[in-house]
């Protein structure tokens, strides 16, 4: 990947880590948010800047630009939490010429909420990288069913994403949140 435009030695401390759960999530969000960029399927490849044979590992719709693996715990957090970005290939939304835009802001908070729970303290910090992705799924399948687009996010998803292992973890995260919903209401 190329170097990150959005690391600055400027921002101190790019957000609040320390002080109340509730603050430090509230700050990294509203500094993710700040940090997203809407590209091209052409522009989202150039700026992965990856060999062409690899290309079609790329072609997801949207990532978190933190390299969780390279993190150690000797690491200053703060560093690893300036190179956040979040690249989203709008193209991705429109398949067989239907538009699935309206679904963009959940593959969003799967990306936000995938870096939120690789940066803040405590356990889930210490969560493998699949685990962490099972449960931004989730999150976002949710939100996306309390907004009445669940069964909309996942035939999207069967469209763009269409290997048995993540269909059928998208087909349960939709399940568990319709269940979720009917004893809230």
């Amino acid at each position: 990947m190329k170097n990150n435009p959005w690391e600055s030695s400027l921002i101190r401390p790019p957000h609040k880590i320390e002080g109340t759960p509730k603050e430090a999530r509230e700050s990294f969000y509203e500094l993710a948010k700040k940090r997203i960029k809407y590209l091209s399927r052409e522009e989202y490849l150039k700026w992965l800047d990856a060999p062409d044979e690899y290309k079609w590992v790329y072609s997801s719709p949207a990532v978190n630009i933190v390299n969780a693996e390279a993190f150690k715990e000797e690491d200053n957090l703060e560093k690893w939490v300036d190179r956040l970005g979040i690249i989203v290939n709008k193209d991705a939304f429109k398949v067989k010429e239907k538009d699935y835009s309206d679904l963009t802001p959940f593959v969003v908070e799967h990306e936000i909420y995938e870096a939120w729970l690789t940066s803040k303290k405590g356990a889930a910090s210490t969560l493998e990288r699949g685990k962490k992705h099972l449960l931004a799924q989730r999150r976002a399948f949710f939100l996306a069913e309390e907004q009445g687009l669940g069964d909309k996010f996942l035939e999207w998803v069967k469209l763009t994403a269409p290997t048995v292992k993540h269909i059928k973890q998208c087909e349960y995260a939709l399940k568990v949140a319709k269940k979720q919903l009917r004893r809230v209401t």
